[in-house]
């Protein structure tokens, strides 16, 4: 059986991996988009409140 925490790392990394798919590539390497940012905070914060849940259970 999956140990909790790998199993929230696993599905951590399908997140990370949908939202790489669904951005476009930007013509310019250092062009900001803020929704991109806005959901790379979201997911942040997810995984950090995935990983407190874990650690305090």
């Amino acid at each position: 059986m999956i140990p909790q925490w790998s199993e929230a790392l696993l599905l951590a990394g399908a997140f990370f991996t949908a939202a790489a798919a669904k951005a476009k590539a930007s013509p310019l390497p250092f062009t900001i988009d803020v929704k991109t940012i806005d959901q790379g905070v979201a997911y942040g914060l997810m995984i950090v409140g995935l990983l407190v849940t874990y650690l305090m259970h």
